[in-house]
């Protein structure tokens, strides 16, 4: 993953939006198969070895990753 032209607001305004503006570069998060397009959302692969209960009776919940 690679972050490229940050930018950041006025750091001594106290008043509105915190906004920071990136570019943002992840290889081979995207892959294509017959014509549709697939996003990757686990490009570390951190939840690879998960095993899914087929059982469940609720939602999974994934919570908080930080990149």
């Amino acid at each position: 993953m690679k972050v490229n032209n940050i930018q950041l607001p006025d750091l001594t305004s106290r008043v509105g939006t915190f906004e920071i503006n990136t570019n943002l570069e992840c290889r081979s998060a995207i892959s294509s198969f017959n014509n549709e397009f697939y996003v990757d959302i686990d490009i570390s692969k951190d939840f690879k070895s998960w095993v899914v209960d087929e059982n469940r009776e609720s939602d999974i919940d994934f919570g908080e990753k930080n990149l």
